[in-house]
């Protein structure tokens, strides 16, 4: 039974899950995760792995997928992959380490790097792929605290248009907005107040966690990145950042009109999701299977399909329970187990 280790190394967070593979099933799982900021401190990041391992315990082998190589402290998305890759190898030493690039296949990360650039941002694909292998049809949206994938499964393949982040991009397949970290001026250039629209004013004042703390949807321990102001993540300090955002604060704004607010730009990021998820859809003809949701931001995605009149399913239900939050380092520790598999044949 091979035990793997999958990693999902980002800029902002972290995640690992091991995995206990046999005939083609998963036995096991275990998960770790950690908040980590690569910009504010990349030398950390292999203590920031040793300690998320040392709670998962021994494995025969690790995959990573990473989307960190593109945070701005890098000088390129090479020098980021390169960089990450070193601290994988600094952190585990004495372990076989394959990283999943862009065509779905595993390089030997023990070698020289003969394409960096293939294994960024490939973390949307161990989820594609590991959803594929039991859903064979489908459209899975993954929205997380920063983005949104949108990805089309037909007749057990990943059909997606683009590979690359900015590929994704263009073909609607990547939205840069989550429900944690996004800025709400990204969301929406107005907000409703006194019956007219408000134009926003354009800083850091909020952000979609503080939306989604006012209206319920995420708990404390959800808003895991740094508030705009530095205070607290309770739904009262949610509001008083929300309030900024035109220009005005709660002693001038009633909790009523903050909460109109917060509905408002939940609808606008359904809108974006919505949208992105019918231009995919129209593009491989997609009525068949259900939307599979997961990811924080679940509950959003659930409500789009809901508006669509789509069916849906949580990946919950396909996967086990412990996949809402974790599911690309699951399906990078998935897809080498079955990969060693093959080998031994």
């Amino acid at each position: 039974m091979p035990v793997t280790v999958g990693w999902d190394i980002g800029g902002v967070a972290t995640k690992a899950a091991r995995l206990v593979y046999r005939q083609n099933r998963i036995r096991s799982l275990r998960m770790a995760d950690a908040s980590f900021e690569i910009w504010k401190g990349k030398a950390r990041l292999p203590s920031v792995l040793r300690k998320l391992f040392s709670k998962l315990g021994s494995a025969d082998a690790m995959a990573v997928t990473m989307t960190a190589e593109l945070s701005d402290v890098f000088p390129t998305r090479t020098d980021g992959v390169r960089y990450v890759v070193r601290c994988v190898q600094r952190a585990f030493p004495d372990l076989p380490k394959y990283g999943l690039d862009n065509r779905g296949d595993f390089v030997d990360l023990g070698r020289p790097l003969a394409d960096p650039a293939a294994l960024a941002a490939t973390n949307w694909l161990a989820a594609a792929k590991l959803l594929a292998a039991f859903r064979p049809t489908c459209l899975l949206v993954d929205i997380g605290s920063t983005t949104t994938d949108i990805i089309p499964i037909l007749k057990g393949r990943v059909v997606a248009t683009g590979r690359s982040d900015t590929d994704r991009l263009l073909a609607g397949e990547l939205v840069y907005s989550g429900v944690l970290r996004t800025p709400v001026s990204a969301i929406t250039s107005a907000l409703p107040l006194r019956r007219k629209l408000c134009p926003v004013a354009t800083e850091y004042f909020a952000i979609s966690g503080d939306v989604y703390r006012i209206l319920g949807y995420l708990k404390p321990r959800d808003y895991s990145c740094p508030t705009p102001d530095g205070q607290g993540t309770s739904r009262k300090a949610a509001r008083r950042r929300l309030a900024r955002m035109v220009c005005a604060d709660v002693e001038s704004l009633s909790e009523k009109e903050v909460m109109r607010m917060a509905r408002y730009v939940y609808e606008k990021q359904r809108a974006q999701v919505m949208d992105a998820m019918s231009r995919v859809a129209r593009r491989h003809g997609r009525r068949a299977g259900p939307i599979i949701t997961t990811g924080l931001g679940s509950f959003l995605a659930r409500d789009a399909a809901r508006v669509l009149r789509w069916p849906v399913e949580n990946i919950a239900k396909v996967i086990g329970k412990m996949a809402t939050r974790h599911t690309p380092p699951i399906g990078a520790a998935y897809l080498l187990a079955e990969w060693l598999e093959k080998r031994k044949r």
